[in-house]
């Protein structure tokens, strides 16, 4: 069983710039790291990093981080990374400057510890059935007087066991089967509640590497090229598969610079043309995924900025989020637009 630690509800933790001597401590659920002064840790001196350039945050009782650069990359523990927990030392390169998140001595509980509480309670629900067996009442063996057996006399000598008429525990024997079926529901039910305690985990989004993806896309192009020549395919489904790998290219190029809004058009334009694109629908899939984390991440900032009083950062949050979106009858878009003219309204009025 898993002891993935899970932080307390009053959340704090310690973020510290190695090789200096500054540490921040944080009791917010969202903070960010960029070059700018508007954000919780500003590294200016840093040329390398973004002006926002990660978020940290808590999601479903751990601590996680984001890269939100376009541009630049995130590294965690020496790894690359976009989105990922993040464990008690973690240690982020930003730009060249190197931050630790410390929250070791908040941690409240494990799932282990959780795992624990299972088992009480499976003691406490097997508890009054186990009482219920030690009950059951154990029949006696039972003789027939030798008055009643037929074909013979009295005698004083007489062995019920030994005569053919003796009547055998029969109760017994029914009580210990009715001892083993409940003991045997008991195990059931405790089982039960002990795996119980995993059914509602998310198994994590894995992340690959640039070169993991790279090395994907060669095996489905050779795969794809010997799926045409196993058919035959000629002619104009040949033409309508080439379109397709163009625009998927495209997507991909798109996606890898966090255009995530025009790679999701490629790749729509490439399965239009080969709709068994088995990459296009694919990547498809997760450029929306991210598209919509960072319309998420602006309206989020915006209202953030809005608590702080920083409207002209309000509104380019919310102006992000509209220009990303286009859509002006979409929920998310009429979102950023009020919170954009609540901005505007509070910068002019001098609030």
């Amino acid at each position: 069983m898993s002891t993935a630690p899970i932080l307390a509800r009053a959340l704090k933790y310690k973020i510290k710039i190695l090789g200096t001597d500054k540490s921040y401590n944080f009791d917010k659920a969202v903070i960010t790291i960029g070059r700018g002064p508007e954000n919780d840790i500003a590294l200016i001196h840093d040329s390398k990093v973004s002006r926002t350039h990660a978020a940290i945050r808590i999601d479903s009782g751990r601590l996680m981080v984001r890269n939100v650069s376009q541009k630049n990359a995130l590294f965690v523990n020496g790894k690359r990374e976009e989105e990922c927990s993040l464990t008690n030392g973690s240690v982020l390169l930003i730009g060249d400057t190197q931050v630790q998140v410390d929250f070791e001595n908040l941690i409240a509980s494990t799932v282990a510890s959780g795992g624990n509480s299972n088992l009480s309670v499976a003691k406490e629900v097997t508890k009054p059935i186990l009482q219920a067996v030690g009950s059951i009442p154990v029949m006696k063996p039972q003789v027939r007087p030798s008055a009643e057996i037929r074909g013979t006399t009295s005698n004083p000598t007489y062995s019920p066991i030994a005569h053919s008429n003796y009547l055998p525990p029969v109760a017994e024997s029914t009580s210990n089967k009715n001892l083993m079926y409940v003991i045997g529901a008991v195990l059931i039910i405790g089982a039960a509640i002990l795996f119980s305690g995993n059914s509602g985990k998310k198994r994590a989004i894995e992340i690959r590497s640039d070169s993991e993806i790279e090395k994907e896309i060669q095996d489905s192009a050779m795969e794809v090229k010997k799926l045409h020549e196993i058919k035959g395919l000629k002619g104009q489904e040949s033409i309508n598969f080439k379109i397709s790998d163009e625009h998927y290219q495209q997507g991909f190029r798109d996606y890898r610079q966090g255009q995530y809004g025009r790679a999701v058009q490629s790749f729509q334009a490439a399965l239009s043309f080969y709709p068994q694109h088995q990459l296009a629908q694919k990547y498809k899939q997760e450029a929306e995924r991210k598209f919509e984390g960072v319309v998420d991440f602006n309206l989020l900032q915006g209202r953030q900025y809005m608590d702080k009083t920083n409207y002209r950062l309000c509104r380019a949050a919310f102006t992000n989020a509209m220009t990303m979106i286009k859509d002006s009858t979409n929920i998310k878009y009429r979102e950023a637009k009020m919170g954009y003219d609540k901005c505007t309204v509070k910068m002019e009025g001098g609030y």
